[in-house]
């Protein structure tokens, strides 16, 4: 079975850029700005999650070493093409299965990651996995999606539409839904689609489950993302 965004891995930046613009562009600097206060300069970073390379790309630019960790190859074939000559580790894996003897010191999840963890056992796996790539006292910075993101919606331009439709399920599940379009500078116009399961996850399931991976809260950032649909978490690794 395909990873979601796997069908429309080519188009994936633009149609992001295109629905959200200044708002998607001003939340990945003020993610990069955090990040990059929150570690020196010759940190070891792990990005999971990290698609096309949003943070992973800029974050090695700084002379950060950076591994991003994705499990759809067709997404990291973009942050590939895309890095030019920035060094980054690229690992075609999930959060859960990532393994590293070498440890590192801060480590991200954000975006939306966790709502791709459709259940409490790849949940519990995927943080013990994070707290086990961090060094004692390593930061992982977390989003946790709120229900009010879990909705559909429209958005439309000259060039484009997308249509995003998220159906409720059973047990905090939901269907997320891809219909969208975009014409290229030869008016030649492109359908995009795809179909597959998300997750909400109570904030208090999160970190209860972060704590039994040897993971605690460090500080709440989320008043410095209001707006964004999710809670902004820094977690420390404890032993």
């Amino acid at each position: 079975m395909s990873q979601p965004h796997a069908s429309w891995a080519t188009a994936y930046d633009q149609l992001y850029e295109k629905s959200f613009g200044s708002v998607y562009d001003r939340l990945t600097q003020h993610t990069l700005t955090a990040i990059e206060n929150l570690t020196a300069q010759d940190s070891r970073i792990v990005d999971f999650g990290a698609g096309t390379g949003r943070l992973a790309i800029p974050l090695a630019r700084t002379g950060r070493s950076v591994t991003a960790v994705e499990p759809c190859v067709e997404m990291l074939q973009i942050l590939s093409s895309k890095k030019q000559e920035t060094v980054i580790e690229l690992v075609n894996c999930t959060m859960a299965a990532f393994n590293d003897p070498q440890p590192y010191d801060f480590a991200t999840c954000v975006f939306t990651v966790l709502l791709y963890l459709l259940d409490e056992e790849d949940l519990q796996s995927s943080l013990l996995a994070a707290s086990n790539a961090l060094k004692p006292s390593g930061l992982l910075m977390l989003d946790v999606p709120t229900q009010d993101l879990f909705q559909s919606f429209i958005r439309q331009g000259i060039d484009f539409e997308r249509r995003v439709t998220i159906t409720p399920l059973k047990n905090n599940l939901y269907q997320y839904q891809e219909d969208s379009t975009l014409t290229d500078a030869d008016k030649v116009t492109h359908r995009y689609g795809d179909d597959f399961k998300i997750k909400y996850w109570p904030l208090e399931t999160v970190l209860s489950q972060a704590r039994r991976c040897g993971l605690t809260l460090h500080k709440d950032l989320s008043d410095e993302y209001a707006g964004t649909g999710s809670s902004y978490l820094l977690l420390k690794k404890t032993n």
